[in-house]
């Protein structure tokens, strides 16, 4: 049905109700001056007059598209109940001058300028949407001009989407719900409220203009994307809302908007407790300070090209940085749950101050680069972490700037630093408590770092300044190593933990190295598979704090060149572990002390004062020049279960009851060819000194004097090459060799035992000139094939082959006896069995021989 050039003369009402495939046509020239109600299933509205109400109901299934020319004088109502769409103003102008209702209950929709149309909604009225709701299709205003500043209010519901395209102006407020929002192109002047309901993703081109107050909001579980390739201009402040699961997205892909100045973004009164804020591609003009606070189950990412301009402060339950620029100051706090992964590129010309109040990980940088050209400030007062690049992520701190723990403080949780490169020299401070934990790792560039923290690891970074590590907690930390240290740098353990250094990676000592303990804990090199080395002229030494207790365990480390290296350990413990090399001189004196697997290429001199036993391990070589001194009251055992290689001379001191002992575990010792043993510096004054399975390589003199209450014990496989003479308050003889001439001297008051089972292929003499008994032989044999000569000056007996035979093959003799030597006191037999002539002499103190067998075969 198609009506042109009609005119109504009248006002009389006009019900036209078309059906089946039937189409109504309002053309040129055409004019209705009553109401009008019309029902069909195709329509098409094009340069008709309506000066009555009109109510339109379209119920086809294909679409029309209206060329416009059409004018509405009064209240007029689109209804579409079939699924074509009503395209309205295609290509000319519509002007309604009555309100506007819109009404769609299928997927056929209402479309106000679909091309190059455009429509004009007169001054003080309005569009809203009709009894029958607008439940499903389109809603599409574009080209469409609001004249006057009359407040709108539309709301659609169920499948219904709703857009404002390229030429749409609104100078009214305007307040519009629907499932789907898709801005694409229009003027806003007056101030809006968008709220998006529904669960599809909308994607809003762009190319809005905000003159007012703009308030969007998300209720729905679908996100609200705004300029996703255009360009937005927000002309006064922003409102954000969330209250579902979805987001609200500025910028998406490569859109971009511009924040006047003056102007700022925040969260609205609905609030934003839960979803995605995400800020991409916003630029703020000026410098106005912005205060974007979202709930803990929220999230807020600063994406793509954001520049803000004045001071950013932003809370939520998500925090991420992906290419943002901040000019002003930054303060962010991280208050959810979950891990958030920044992926870097982010510009910081102010001062930053990062916060964690959850359990949450705050990644900053994680795979790209951030550039920090303020001071950054970092707060935990959770489990949570605060972690700088994580992956392959890098950043810069620019040259004068800082990383310290803001007013809050980082008590708790780990503050990981991978990949920072610090520019310049200036003095980082960074001081965590106790419950924290700080990590270097990944390249990391410091030049200039003095840390403190509850726990540290250390794990492939660079620091080309002093450096100072204290660490605080009892918990133990395993730094893989891969660090290099170019400046002095210093570590302190103040608790029970362990604190472990390279322990299986590389760590480069390119200066001075002190250490510092005031607790239990340790402090380790290398304890696993790790190393290190010590450049050449630099030294490892206790710092102003000492090391009173603990364990200092160097295990690993190679010192290059060769430097004094000084470890007063004062009544701490000092392990040398894991094939540690020292190329230089060595001196150290600690309450333990312990060997396994170490190696010493110049003098040494190892002093332990504690009351512990100590024990080594594995094989340890002295090159050097070597003092082992033992002032406490635990015993000193070297080559325990292993091998302790002496390729210089050794010299023994104990001034206190623990003594030194070689052997004890089926371990053994060597003293190479030119090694001379000797008592060191300190004296021998107290305490056992114990030779098993002790060899002497070569045919060095050896003269060693011991006072007091000490002790000299040869045991089984102890062999000495070369003469030897001792002296000693007592003296047992159990199960050793000695190839050369042999003196020893008993001048002590106990009374001294032998096993026996030695032999002395060289000359012997042996003299008791104490007052305790002196007893050889008493459980196995000994052997004397050289010239022999026993003196008995003192008060208690002096009994050779007590229990069991002694064999003599040259000269005996008690020559210079002031007391009596007794021959087989108990079971023990004396036995001549030389192959030359052999003597027995004495004078003033003749022997007491009680069993004798001549048995040589050269003559009597």
């Amino acid at each position: 049905m198609l009506i042109r050039n009609f005119t109504q003369t009248g006002t009389t009402a006009q019900v036209l109700t078309l059906t089946g495939a039937s189409t109504l046509y309002f053309q040129t020239g055409s004019t209705f001056n009553g109401n009008v109600t019309t029902t069909s299933p195709g329509l098409y509205m094009n340069g008709s007059t309506f000066q009555g109400t009109a109510k339109f109901t379209k119920t086809g299934s294909a679409s029309e598209y209206s060329s416009a020319g059409c004018t509405f004088n009064s209240t007029t109502e689109f209804i579409v109940t079939g699924i074509g769409a009503l395209a309205l103003s295609n290509t000319g102008t519509d002007t309604y001058n009555g309100n506007l209702i819109v009404n769609s209950t299928s997927t056929g929709g209402i479309w106000f300028g679909a091309t190059s149309g455009s429509s004009v909604l007169a001054s003080g009225r309005t569009i809203t949407v009709g009894s029958s709701g607008f439940s499903s299709g389109d809603l599409r205003l574009k080209g469409f001009i609001q004249n006057g500043a009359t407040s709108q209010v539309f709301v659609l519901t169920g499948a219904a989407q709703l857009h404002f395209s390229a030429g749409t102006v609104f100078n009214g407020a305007l307040t519009t719900t629907s499932p789907t929002i898709l801005l694409n192109g229009a003027v806003f002047n007056g101030t809006t409220s968008f709220v998006k309901t529904g669960s599809a993703n909308d994607v809003g081109s762009g190319g809005n203009v905000f003159n007012a107050i703009a308030e969007f909001t998300n209720t729905g579980t679908g996100v609200f994307n705004l300029h996703n390739t255009g360009i937005d201009q927000f002309n006064e402040n922003v409102l954000v809302n969330n209250t579902s699961t979805g987001e609200i997205r500025f910028g998406a892909a490569t859109g971009t908007s511009v924040l006047a100045a003056g102007r700022t973004i925040a969260v609205g009164g609905t609030g934003y407790s839960n979803g995605w804020l995400r800020i991409g591609g916003m630029l703020q003009v000026g410098a106005t300070s912005q205060n974007i606070t979202l709930g803990p189950l929220a999230a807020l990412m600063f994406n793509n090209g954001s520049v803000f301009n004045g001071n950013v402060t932003a809370l939520s339950g998500s925090l991420v940085f992906n290419g943002a620029t901040f000019n002003g100051s930054g303060n962010f706090t991280k208050t959810g749950l979950p891990s958030d992964q920044a992926s870097g590129g982010n510009t910081f010309n102010g001062d930053v101050e990062f916060t964690v109040t959850n359990t949450g990980i705050l990644y900053l940088h994680n795979t790209g680069t951030d550039l920090f050209n303020g001071n950054i400030r970092v707060n935990n007062t959770s489990t949570g972490e605060i972690r700088f690049g994580n992956t392959t992520g890098t950043s810069t701190l620019a040259a004068g700037k800082t990383i310290t723990v803001g007013g809050t403080g980082f008590n708790t949780g780990w503050l990981r630093i991978s990949g920072m490169t610090q520019v310049g020299a200036t003095p980082q401070n960074i001081t965590l408590g106790t419950g924290a934990g700080l990590v270097f790792q990944n390249a990391s560039v410091f030049n200039g770092i003095p840390p403190t923290s509850g726990s540290i690891l250390l794990n492939g970074a660079i620091f080309n300044g002093s450096g100072s590590f204290t660490k605080t907690d009892a918990t133990s930390d395993a730094g893989a190593g891969g660090n290099t240290f170019n400046g002095n740098v210093q570590f302190i353990n103040t608790n029970t933990g362990y604190f472990y250094l390279n322990n299986t990676g590389y760590d480069a000592f390119n200066g001075n190295v002190q250490v510092n303990s005031t607790s239990t804990g340790e402090i380790r090199f290398g304890y696993s598979t790790g190393t290190s080395t010590l450049s050449a002229g630099k030294s490892i030494s206790v710092g102003g704090l000492g090391f009173a207790t603990g364990w200092l365990r160097i295990g690993g480390m190679t010192q290059v060149g060769g430097a004094r290296g000084t470890l007063h350990v004062a009544l701490a413990r000092l392990a040398f572990t894991g094939g540690s090399v020292f190329n230089g001189d060595v001196t150290s004196s600690s309450g333990r002390l312990t060997f396994s697997n170490a190696k010493f290429n110049s003098a040494a001199s190892f002093t332990k004062t504690g009351t512990a036993n100590d024990s080594g391990t594995l094989i340890n070589t002295f090159n050097g020049n070597t003092v082992l001194t033992n002032s406490g009251t635990g015993i000193l055992y070297m080559g325990y279960s292993g091998t302790d290689l002496f390729n210089a001379d050794l010299a023994l001191s104990s001034t206190n009851t623990g003594g030194i002992y070689f052997g004890t575990s089926g371990g053994t010792t060597q003293l190479a060819t030119g090694g001379v043993l000797s008592v060191g510096p300190s004296g021998y004054t107290a305490g056992p000194l114990v030779l098993r399975n002790f060899t002497q390589i070569g045919s060095g003199m050896h003269n060693l004097v011991q006072t007091g209450s000490a002790s000299f014990q040869f045991l089984t496989g102890t062999t000495f090459n070369g003469p030897l003479t001792v002296v000693t308050p007592s003296l047992l003889l159990n199960g050793s060799t000695f190839n050369a001439a042999t003196s020893l001297t008993k001048n002590g008051s106990s009374a001294n035992s032998c096993v026996g089972g030695n032999i002395f292929n060289g000359d012997l003499t042996l003299v008791n000139s104490g007052t305790g008994a002196l007893t050889l032989a008493s459980s196995a044999a000994d052997d004397l094939n050289g010239n022999v000569l026993f003196r008995a000056n003192g008060y208690r007996y002096f009994v050779m082959n007590n229990n069991f035979n002694s064999t003599f093959s040259k000269n005996a003799s008690t020559v210079g006896s002031t007391g009596t030597v007794q021959f087989g006191s108990g079971a023990g037999r004396t036995i001549f069995d030389g192959t030359t002539v052999q003597q027995f002499s004495t004078d003033a103190a003749p022997p007491d021989v009680r069993r004798m067998t001549l048995a040589m075969t050269g003559g009597k």
